[in-house]
């Protein structure tokens, strides 16, 4: 069990009560990973799926590990917030690529919490039950957030995650329907580990050529670190060094 989480670092509270919740196969209708954007939220859940659906190879199965990640599980369903645009629902992660305009923030729709209603409704393919990950709850429009307290009331043999960065948003009677599992900001040295996993050969580690200011904006979650530094690295030339050299009065 300690390897399905071994990548997952600083989190000890979420892992144990994960773990716990496998090792006795007590698995809640719902819960809300509550903590900080880029801390492991989403690989968390990935890795606790992957617990439930392990079969006799146990748990680090490459082939299940990879659909999962991929999102190609017939029982899974991902749902994140999106953009409308053109007529058509945006995923936030595809906005970019598609030329979506993003001066309004996403959001998680109320066509897409009844979608959720109809996925948890369903027989499984594979699993025991159909499995539902919603990412930056928070998101939700009050519609949507009605609606997805009423499939709470009524959680049938699913499985629901919400992702929170700011769970005091979502209405108290969902949280109160929820298991919350916390997760809190990393220390420097973890901070740094974290981002030396990174693929990508040009982010350097923590705290290895960052301006201090990225490093204090970041606040312990790798993941804003990640995206603070593709904004550095997005001025246009000259800027950023203009900015490292204002004067201090």
């Amino acid at each position: 069990m300690a390897e399905l989480f071994g990548e997952l670092l600083g989190q000890p509270r979420a892992v144990a009560l994960l773990e716990a919740a496998l090792r006795q196969r007590r698995v809640a209708p719902a819960y809300l990973f509550a903590g900080p954007d880029g801390v492991g939220r989403r690989l968390a859940a990935l890795r606790f799926l992957e617990g439930l659906l392990a079969g006799a190879q146990g748990p680090g199965d490459p082939a299940l590990r990879r659909r999962l990640a991929q999102g190609n599980h017939p029982d899974l369903l991902w749902v994140e917030p999106t953009y409308s645009h053109q007529g058509k629902l945006v995923p936030a992660s595809q906005a970019q690529a598609e030329g979506v305009n993003r001066r309004t923030p996403p959001q998680l729709r109320l066509e897409q919490i009844r979608e959720i209603s109809r996925f948890l409704a369903r027989r499984p393919v594979e699993a025991r039950g159909a499995m539902v990950v919603l990412e930056a709850a928070e998101a939700m429009a009050e519609a949507a957030a009605n609606a997805l307290l009423k499939t709470l009331e009524e959680p049938g043999d699913g499985l629901l995650i919400l992702i929170s960065a700011a769970p005091d948003q979502l209405l108290s009677t969902i949280r109160s329907r929820c298991q919350q599992i916390p997760f809190r900001r990393l220390e420097p040295p973890l901070l740094r580990q974290v981002l030396e996993r990174q693929e990508n050969p040009h982010d350097t580690a923590a705290g290895e050529g960052d301006p201090p200011e990225l490093l204090e904006l970041a606040a312990g979650s790798p993941g804003a670190l990640l995206e603070h530094r593709r904004q550095w690295r997005a001025l246009p030339d000259g800027l950023a060094e203009r900015l490292v050299a204002l004067p201090a009065d």
